[in-house]
C-alpha cells in the first residue's frame, strides 16, 4: 500500500477548490471589464495575459522546482495567488486592475504543472496515468463547479459576490496545502532546459502537432474565455446563464476527451479526428456572431468544446508518440511553451480585429483557423502515412 495513500483525498479537496477559486468569475471577466471602460482590444489583452504569463513563468519555475527538489512551495504560491487575484478584481476600478488580475491568475495556474507532478508522485510509476486521469476528472470538475457556483452566487448576490467565492475558495485551499505531503525525489533531477527546448523545436512532427495546439488553443480562448461572453452579455445574459454557458464548453470537451481514446481514433484514426475537430471549431467560431438566443449560444458552445476534447488530447499523444522515450518529457515541455502562445494570441487577435472590423469579422477571423489547422493536419498526415511511431 502506498504510504501516501491517506494524503490524497486531502490533496484531491485542495485541488478541486484551486479550480474553484480560479474559475468562479472567469465567465463575468470580459463583460465586468467592457463595464469598466475597456475596449475590444483591451479585452483581447486582458484575456490573453493569463496564457503570457504561462509562457514566460512554466519554464523557469519548472526549472528552479526541480533543481530545489521541491514542488510544495510552488503549489502553495499557485494558491495565494488565486487570492491575490481575486483581491484585486474585488477592487478593481479600471480595466487596468483587470489585467493585473489575469496576469496574477496566469501566475496561479503555473502551479498546475507542480500539482501534476507531485500528485503523481504518489503513486508507483506504473500507476501515473491512474493519477494523471484522476487529475484531469478534478480540474474538469473543478472549473465546472467553480462557473456554477459563481455565476449562482452573483446572479443571487451580485458580482462582486463572485469573487468573494473565489477568495474563500483560494483560501481555504491554502490553508489545506500547508499538510500536504511532498515526495521529494533522493537526487536532484536533471532539469529541463532553454536549450534542449529549442532543440526540440528541432523535431519536425513535434513542432507542427505544436504549431496545431497553438491554433485550437487559439480558437478557444478567442471565444469561449473571451469574446463568447461579450456576445452573451450584448443578449442580456445574467450571471448564472453566462456561468452555464462557459460550463457547457467544459461539459462537452470532457466528454470528446473521453471519447478520444476508445471511439474516435480507434475508428476513424488520430489524424481525421484532428481533422473533424478543426472543422467543427471553423463552424462553431463563424456561428457565434448569428447566434440572437442565449440558447443558441449554449449548443454553438458546447459543440466548439467538443471540438476541442477531440483535438486536444489527440494533439498531446501525439506530441510524444514520434519521439525516443529519454526525450519525452523535454517534448511534453516544448508542447506546453509553445501552445501557450495561442491562450494569448487568440484573445488578443480577436479583439484588435473587432475593434477594426466588428465582432461578426473577429469571429471569422479566430474562426479561419480552424481551417488552417485542417489543412495542416491533412498534409501532415500524408507526411506521416508511412512513418512508424516509436513505441514506448
Amino acid at each position: 500500500m502506498s504510504p501516501y495513500k491517506k494524503a490524497i483525498p486531502i490533496f484531491v479537496g485542495m485541488t478541486f477548490l484551486y479550480f474553484i477559486s480560479m474559475y468562479a468569475y472567469v465567465p463575468i471577466l470580459s463583460p465586468y471589464a467592457q463595464n469598466l471602460g475597456a475596449t475590444l482590444s483591451m479585452i483581447g489583452v486582458i484575456t490573453g495575459a493569463y496564457g503570457l504569463i504561462q509562457v514566460f513563468l512554466r519554464i523557469p519555475l519548472g526549472i528552479a522546482s526541480d533543481k530545489m527538489r521541491r514542488r510544495k512551495v510552488f503549489v502553495m504560491a499557485g494558491m495565494a495567488m488565486n487570492i491575490v487575484a481575486a483581491l484585486v478584481m474585488l477592487f478593481a476600478d479600471s480595466p487596468v486592475w483587470v489585467l493585473l488580475c489575469r496576469m496574477c491568475s496566469g501566475a496561479a495556474a503555473v502551479a498546475w504543472v507542480h500539482i501534476s507532478v507531485l500528485f503523481t508522485s504518489y503513486f508507483p510509476a506504473h500507476k501515473s496515468a491512474q493519477a494523471i486521469s484522476i487529475l484531469n476528472a478534478i480540474s474538469y470538475s473543478g472549473n465546472m463547479c467553480g462557473t456554477l457556483l459563481g455565476g449562482a452566487i452573483g446572479n443571487s448576490f451580485g458580482v462582486q459576490a463572485a469573487f468573494i467565492t473565489s477568495i474563500i475558495a483560494g483560501a481555504v485551499s491554502l490553508v489545506i496545502s500547508f499538510f500536504i505531503k511532498e515526495n521529494r525525489p533522493p537526487v536532484a533531477q536533471e532539469p529541463i532546459t532553454v536549450k534542449k527546448l529549442l532543440l526540440m523545436g528541432k523535431e519536425k512532427n513535434l513542432l507542427i502537432v505544436s504549431i496545431l495546439a497553438v491554433l485550437i488553443q487559439l480558437i478557444a480562448f478567442g471565444t469561449t474565455f473571451g469574446f463568447v461572453p461579450i456576445q452573451a452579455d450584448a443578449l442580456g445574459a445574467t450571471s448564472m446563464q453566462q456561468s452555464i454557458l462557459t460550463a457547457m464548453a467544459s461539459l462537452s470537451a470532457f466528454c470528446s476527451s473521453f471519447l478520444v481514446g476508445i471511439v474516435f481514433t480507434k475508428y476513424i484514426g488520430k489524424y481525421l479526428t484532428i481533422i473533424i475537430g478543426f472543422v467543427l471549431a471553423f463552424i462553431t467560431t463563424a456561428a457565434f456572431p448569428y447566434m440572437t438566443s442565449i440558447m443558441g449560444l449554449y449548443v454553438v458552445q458546447f459543440i466548439g468544446g467538443f471540438a476541442k476534447g477531440m483535438i486536444f488530447p489527440t494533439l498531446m499523444s501525439l506530441s510524444i508518440e514520434s519521439v525516443a522515450p529519454e526525450k519525452r518529457s523535454t517534448a511534453m515541455g516544448f508542447f506546453q511553451a509553445i501552445y501557450g502562445v495561442g491562450m494569448f494570441l487568440g484573445p488578443t487577435l480577436t479583439g484588435f480585429i473587432s475593434d477594426l472590423i466588428g465582432m461578426t469579422g473577429g469571429f471569422w477571423v479566430i474562426g479561419s483557423m480552424g481551417i488552417i489547422g485542417a489543412i495542416i493536419t491533412a498534409f501532415y498526415a500524408r507526411m506521416n502515412k508511412n512513418q512508424p511511431a516509436l513505441n514506448p
